[in-house]
């Protein structure tokens, strides 16, 4: 049988992705989150919750949200940077179901 499943970019790849997504514009994103996470997810959201972001590219959603615990899941290494100290980082790709944290968080977010 052959995997005709696409496979991810490479570590390299992905940096210069993210560079070239996030160059310049890393405090405007970061005031962006903060407003949302405060003002809107905060709906859902429970401080007492663990909560598990897919794909955290340059973490700004997970280093903003009140939550208890919490994960970012990325396979670009750069993540590990822009991970705040309370952050968890899984470096795996998202569709990879072998993190049990997928199945022990509270709320997931995939953006």
């Amino acid at each position: 049988m052959t995997d005709h499943s696409p496979h991810p970019p490479s570590p390299e790849d992905l940096q210069e992705i993210y560079r070239r997504r996030f160059e310049g514009t890393l405090d405007y994103r970061n005031r962006v989150w903060q407003i949302l996470t405060v003002d809107f997810f905060s709906r859902w959201i429970q401080p007492g919750e663990r909560v598990l972001d897919l794909g955290c590219g340059y973490c700004q959603f997970i280093n903003n949200v009140a939550c208890s615990e919490k994960y970012g899941m990325d396979l670009n290494p750069s993540a590990a940077d822009h991970a705040a100290k309370d952050v968890t980082l899984i470096r795996q790709d998202c569709s990879d179901r072998k993190s049990t944290r997928l199945n022990s968080s509270h709320v997931a977010l995939s953006r």
